[in-house]
């Protein structure tokens, strides 16, 4: 049987214990998971839809408003690096004063 050690711990500085690991596991998979996908990758609709999570319509949208895209016979692609760029310059707080 191991050894346990209980070191008292104000609620508040546990709570920041804890912000700060989430945040840091959060930071390090979105590093993983940007280093793993290549930037001049080329996504179809179904494929940004499902990896940013929009609707199809909300693409449309995005598309009629200016998202850049390539026509390949009947295909519609993205290129990622330019979609990234695309929402971090977009508003996204539709309804904030």
């Amino acid at each position: 049987m191991k050894n346990q050690i209980f070191i008292p711990v104000h609620f508040d500085e546990l709570k920041s214990l804890i912000n700060n690991s989430v945040k840091d596991a959060l930071k390090e998979a979105r590093l993983s998971e940007d280093a793993n996908t290549p930037k001049d990758e080329r996504l179809t609709r179904k494929g940004l839809c499902e990896h940013y999570k929009i609707s199809p319509p909300t693409l449309h949208s995005y598309m009629k408003k200016g998202l850049p895209y390539e026509k390949m016979g009947r295909k519609t692609l993205f290129r990622r690096d330019d979609i990234d760029q695309y929402f971090k310059q977009l508003n996204p707080l539709k309804y904030n004063s």
